[in-house]
């Protein structure tokens, strides 16, 4: 059953075979129907997060409307 899954999840594109060193083990959680989930906790503890802040769009659009804005009364 879950050889017939995961042919068709690579005939549809949704997953292809790959040699990289950071794959995750595959498991197979049986529910009501059976489904493979990767396991990302070994991955997710090595990855280095993003210092940066992420600039909101609304803030930036506020902040050129109003640049624009008082650009205009001159």
């Amino acid at each position: 059953m879950m050889q017939s899954k995961l042919k068709f999840l690579l005939s549809q594109g949704i997953i292809h075979p790959s040699k990289s060193p950071w794959s995750s083990p595959l498991h197979v959680v049986p529910d009501s129907t059976v489904r493979p989930v990767g396991d990302y906790r070994r991955l997710n503890s090595v990855t280095e997060f993003d210092s940066y802040l992420i600039f909101i769009v609304f803030d930036f659009l506020t902040t050129v409307v109003y640049a624009i804005r008082s650009t205009d009364e001159f």
